[in-house]
């Protein structure tokens, strides 16, 4: 092996799904609390916007509409909208209409 190029040392702490699970929670908790007043709002407007669609469905990109539209950052907060127990995942997928993810694809979410 170069001098220029290390060897990964791909141990317990390079893959564990048991950590990764923990650093999901912990980061997403974190990004939760320090957007706290604008994760909320978006909830209720997530809420709203189920409630208006017969099917109850919402996506994070209703939450993301919702937050520019009020001039607010949802930042990583975004991944915690849908954690409650009123919302049940519907096991679709859409891709995303915010230009910025690229057509990735966002899971549809219920409200029960």
């Amino acid at each position: 092996m170069s001098a220029l190029q290390p060897s990964l040392d791909f141990d317990r702490r390079t893959f564990s799904e048991e950590i990764s699970q923990v650093a999901k929670y912990v980061g997403m908790r974190s990004a939760a609390m320090s957007h706290k007043e604008v994760l909320e709002a978006a909830r209720n407007a997530v809420r709203l916007v189920a409630l208006s669609r017969t099917s109850r469905t919402a996506t994070a990109d209703d939450a993301q509409k919702f937050a520019a539209q009020a001039g607010m950052d949802l930042g990583n907060s975004a991944g915690h909208l849908f954690t409650t127990k009123d919302w049940e995942f519907t096991g679709r997928w859409e891709p995303s209409t915010r230009v910025s993810n690229h057509g990735r694809f966002n899971r549809v979410w219920r409200l029960k």
